[in-house]
């Protein structure tokens, strides 16, 4: 989670490594706000769930 407000907040480094970590193992993906808050890491993850409101 990108969201720097939710208890399972990761700093986006972190994310990056858990991502390849995982990556071939099981599916990945990151989920935040808004696009703009994962636009850094989503080329590692193969989904990205965004809640952005409208």
């Amino acid at each position: 989670m990108t969201y720097a407000k939710n208890n399972r907040y990761c700093e986006h480094k972190d994310v990056i490594e858990l991502a390849k970590y995982a990556k071939g193992r099981i599916k990945t993906f990151v989920v935040s706000l808004s696009y703009a808050e994962v636009e850094s890491v989503a080329e590692v993850f193969d989904y990205i769930q965004i809640h952005e409101e409208k």
